[in-house]
């Protein structure tokens, strides 16, 4: 059962890579969008789309996150974690 420690801690390691890329990627088409040469309002509404993208990426590795939990309290069940 110890490799499937190892799996839940692959896992939670994996989902927070995801949040970091997300966080990178929304970072870039901000710093992009801020720096064009397009309308407030088309600005205002590129903003709402890396905001949107942005926060897929956290609830993606959020659900990741969760899944590694799932395992790991399944590898190791106590009283106190069910």
């Amino acid at each position: 059962m110890e490799y499937v420690r190892y799996i839940g801690n692959f896992i939670s390691f994996f989902s927070g890579l995801i949040i970091i890329w997300g966080v990178i990627v929304s970072a870039f088409q901000f710093i992009k969008n801020e720096f064009s040469k397009n309308s407030d309002n088309e600005k205002a509404m590129k903003r709402g789309y890396i905001r949107a993208s942005l926060a897929s990426y956290i609830l993606l590795g959020l659900e990741v996150l969760i899944a590694a939990d799932i395992i790991d309290t399944i590898a190791h069940p106590e009283l106190n974690e069910i």
